[in-house]
C-alpha cells in the first residue's frame, strides 16, 4: 500500500517492507532474495486483515507480512529499517530493525525459514542523548553498522552496543565484614585500553587473585559462592589487599592468560576475585560477587 521504508540484506539480497496501513495495521513484508513476482495483498488485504469487502482474502496468491501490529495501540506508521550485518554487536547479527514514527520503541525480529522469530521489542535501546522520536530513517555504513535518523531534531544516531557492565550473584561474610564487592574504572572499550577491575570489603592484608570465563554460575564454594563457571583464566599476578580490603589491577588486553580468554569487542566476560581469608575460620578463602562486562570497540 505504502512501502516506508524498503531494506536490502546485504548479505543474502533479502528485501523487508515496512508497509504503512490504512487504519488498522502496520505490517513487515519479508521478500526472499531472487524470487519475484509476489503479492503483497493490497487493496484486499491490510496486514493480515481482510480489506473494504474484498471477497479473496484467503487467496493463496496473496503473501502475507512476517511481522504487524495495530495502528493506534501500538504506533501510527511503521519505519521500515535494515538488517544488522556488523560485528560491534554479535547478538544482533541477521536481525532486522524497525521502528514507528509515533514511538521511541525499536523492534528486532531475525527471519527464519520465511517466518519472523525472536520478536523483541528493544526497551534498551536508547539515545545517549537527545530523543528519537519521530525515526524516520534508517541506514548501514560499509562495515554493516546501523544509523538511524529522527525528523523534528534532525539528529542521526549510530546503534552501539550497551558496554555498561552489571554485578550478578551474591557475595559472603567475610573476616572484614559483610563481604567482599567487585566494580571497575575506567570504560570497557578496547581501544581505549583503560579499564581496571577493583575490589573492595575483602580481607585485609590477604592476597587475592581476579579470574574470569564466558559462563555464569552460583555454587557454594569455601565460605562463599564461586559464580563464574569453567573455563577460567587467572589475572596474575597475585595482588595483597590494602588495610580497608581494597585492591585493583588494569586488564591488559594485548598479553591474555591464554588465547582463549582474549578480549575483543563483541565479547562478554564474567569476573570475580578469590581471596585468602584464615582470619575467618572456615575454608580459609572467600570469594566477592562477580560482575559481567560487554566489551566494546
Amino acid at each position: 500500500r505504502n512501502p516506508f521504508r524498503l531494506g536490502i540484506d546485504q548479505l543474502t539480497g533479502d528485501v523487508y517492507v515496512g508497509d504503512v496501513g490504512q487504519s488498522g495495521k502496520e505490517e513487515s513484508s519479508f521478500l526472499p532474495g531472487g524470487v519475484s513476482g509476489l503479492n503483497l495483498g493490497w487493496p484486499c488485504k491490510e496486514g493480515t486483515n481482510c480489506f473494504g469487502g474484498c471477497t479473496m482474502c484467503n487467496d493463496p496468491m496473496f503473501t502475507d507480512p512476517v511481522f504487524e501490529y495495530e495502528n493506534g495501540a501500538v504506533g501510527c506508521a511503521v519505519m521500515g529499517g535494515t538488517v544488522y550485518r556488523g560485528s560491534a554487536i554479535p547478538s544482533l547479527y541477521g536481525y532486522y530493525l524497525l521502528s514507528d514514527f509515533c514511538t521511541e520503541d525499536v523492534t528486532t525480529f531475525k527471519v527464519v525459514g520465511g517466518v519472523a522469530t525472536d520478536i523483541t521489542v528493544q526497551a534498551n535501546m536508547t539515545p545517549a542523548s537527545g530523543s528519537w522520536n519521530n525515526l524516520l530513517a534508517w541506514g548501514r555504513d560499509a562495515s554493516g553498522e546501523i544509523y538511524v535518523g529522527n525528523y523534528n531534531a534532525g539528529q542521526v544516531f549510530k546503534i552501539v552496543a550497551d558496554c555498561a557492565p552489571e554485578n550478578y550473584c551474591q557475595t559472603a561474610p567475610n573476616s572484614n565484614g559483610s563481604g567482599a564487592i567487585i566494580g571497575y574504572s575506567g570504560s570497557t572499550s578496547v581501544s581505549a585500553d583503560d579499564f581496571f577491575l577493583e575490589v573492595c570489603g575483602a580481607a585485609t592484608g590477604q592476597f587475592g587473585i581476579f579470574y574470569y570465563g564466558p559462563g555464569q554460575i552460583e555454587v557454594p564454594f569455601g565460605d562463599g559462592f564461586r559464580c563464574v563457571s569453567s573455563p577460567t583464566h587467572r589475572i596474575n599476578p597475585p595482588i595483597l589487599m590494602d588495610g580497608a580490603g581494597s585492591g585493583s589491577v588494569q586488564l591488559d588486553y594485548s598479553s591474555p592468560p591464554s588465547q582463549s580468554g582474549l578480549i575483543t569487542p563483541g565479547s562478554t566476560w564474567n569476573f570475580q576475585f578469590w581471596f585468602r581469608d584464615n582470619a575467618a575460620g572456615g575454608a580459609g578463602f572467600n570469594l566477592s560477587d562477580a560482575m559481567s562486562a560487554p566489551f566494546c570497540p
